[in-house]
């Protein structure tokens, strides 16, 4: 699969709550990294983190409205919908791929700088 899909396929996994899928698709030394710079280590603690995260807003899902890949990384402009208003809004999201599988995950905030530093159109 080429970077873009599997972005897309871990997309469907986490918005589908597939945690069979995401084991799947993740290396084990996955790294996530959220909009405040807080990083999680580690395909099982990132497992967790997820879990938790999915108890306390059962209803967030990711939207992605522009993907660029270049090389073995991918950036994606889009947003976050979800009842829980602090978790909802536009967001940018930038991932390495390592083999077919997501080894990074890094949450960025919508800002001007920041899609002009990962390639995104400014929406």
């Amino acid at each position: 699969m080429d970077p873009k899909s599997i972005i897309s396929t871990y997309k469907d996994y986490l918005n589908d709550r597939n945690t069979d899928g995401l084991l799947e698709i993740i290396t084990d030394t996955m790294v996530f990294i959220d909009s405040s710079g807080h990083t999680i280590m580690g395909k099982q603690a990132c497992m967790d983190a997820w879990e938790s995260f999915c108890r306390l807003f059962p209803d967030y899902h990711h939207v992605f409205e522009e993907v660029v890949n270049t090389g073995d990384k991918v950036y994606v402009r889009g947003h976050s919908t979800c009842s829980d208003t602090r978790v909802e809004g536009p967001v940018l999201w930038s991932a390495k791929i390592k083999g077919e599988r997501v080894d990074e995950w890094r949450v960025h905030k919508d800002t001007e700088e920041n899609r002009v530093m990962l390639g995104l159109s400014k929406k």
